[in-house]
């Protein structure tokens, strides 16, 4: 039985000829498309004890089959030598061999394995678990952000590890964006200092980091349940889980080819648990500063300021409709933009809850209308839902 295992290549190599090479029982061909390399394939006979992958029926009425992946041993040895291939070409031109997206096919060399074979082939690809995706965001920050800016100027190098750090994440760069994230994190609670001792001491002794990290991990806990090694970062106690992530820190830093099990460039998910984790981290305590500057009382005012210059600014009518009363509590709200959205509705629909409670009204209010300021389009009707205990 044979088994080719075919990967996509990224190169900058433009070839006007090539040949099938053959090599310590290894048959290795590159193709080109265009002349330009895209692809290799490894073919090579399977050993004892490899097996080619199954499918049987399923007893289970919601599961159309069973399928087992098979055995085959041989795959990180030769992974290894394409590295190796790819490490030496690297002086001389881009050559990126993608090992997270492999097609494998097993051949069958007489009619018994033939009869054997139930899947001939079959294609991985890892997808990325957390991938960053686009979220809807009100304006409202932005201008808030520009109003703030000039008072956080010199510190503005150390939000930008973090900026860094998600684009490198959302490349599943985990090893560069687990040095940004970590950055960071020195930056503010242990700079200039490089003993991992020290440096340990400076994070496990912060009380704002500690305030922090139960809701780290209850964010973190059904995330990294998902990733490898993320179930144990999650059981860590606070000091381990610190300590870990300044000796991941130290790894990183210092490569040797000596040492067993060192990580590789090219296998950058293995980084993903921590790197995520760090990630929540570090916001966590980028938003603890930042929402303080953000959300007060003069930065809303001047927010409030620069809609109204520019004409951005619509007004909401809210109705509060009381049991018994005849007529509704009226108020005039504002919200930003040129148009009422979702996002102003439920603000309305926030500030009169507010007002609710600030004035004692809870247990009279029978209805809460949101409407145009002419009266002539209802936005929204919040209707009282009364219960019966029983």
């Amino acid at each position: 039985m044979l088994v080719k295992l075919e990967y996509h290549v990224r190169s900058s190599a433009l070839v006007d000829e090539l040949w099938p090479i053959d090599l310590e029982g290894l048959h290795i061909d590159w193709h080109t498309t265009g002349g330009l390399i895209d692809k290799v394939t490894v073919q090579v006979r399977a050993k004892t004890g490899d097996h080619p992958p199954t499918m049987t029926e399923s007893d289970d009425p919601a599961v159309a089959a069973n399928i087992n992946l098979g055995v085959f041993a041989q795959l990180d040895v030769i992974e290894r030598r394409l590295r190796a291939i790819q490490g030496l070409l690297t002086p001389f031109m881009l050559l990126e061999i993608d090992f997270d997206s492999l097609n494998i096919v097993w051949i069958a060399e007489t009619e018994e394995e033939e009869k054997s074979l139930t899947v001939t082939s079959f294609s991985r690809k890892r997808i990325p678990s957390l991938a960053e995706q686009p979220s809807a965001m009100s304006f409202d920050y932005f201008v808030r952000a520009m109003i703030v800016a000039p008072q956080i100027e010199e510190r503005e190098a150390a939000l930008n590890f973090i900026r860094r750090g998600r684009s490198d994440l959302a490349r599943e760069q985990y090893i560069e964006a687990y040095y940004d994230f970590f950055f960071y994190l020195e930056t503010l609670f242990a700079p200039g200092l490089s003993k991992s001792a020290e440096v340990k001491k400076r994070l496990r002794g912060s009380s704002r980091i500690r305030k922090v990290l139960p809701d780290v991990r209850q964010d973190m806990k059904v995330p990294l349940s998902k990733i490898f090694n993320g179930h144990r970062l999650i059981n860590m106690t606070d000091e381990d889980l610190l300590d870990h992530l300044v000796d991941v820190r130290g790894s990183l830093h210092h490569h040797s080819l000596r040492k067993p099990g060192v990580w590789h460039p090219d296998r950058q998910h293995e980084f993903e648990a921590e790197t995520r984790l760090l990630h929540t981290l570090v916001s966590a305590l980028a938003m603890g500063d930042i929402l303080p500057l953000l959300y007060t009382e003069e930065v809303t005012d001047a927010m409030m300021e620069t809609a109204v210059e520019a004409d951005a600014v619509v007004q909401i009518l809210g109705e509060i409709v009381l049991t018994g009363v005849a007529e509704p509590v009226t108020v005039l709200l504002r919200g930003l933009g040129t148009a009422v959205t979702n996002e102003a509705i439920d603000q309305a629909h926030q500030k009169l809850r507010n007002i609710i409670e600030q004035r004692q009204m809870v247990q009279t209010v029978k209805m809460i209308r949101i409407l145009s300021a002419d009266r002539n389009q209802v936005y929204a009707v919040y209707e009282r839902q009364n219960t019966v205990a029983g």
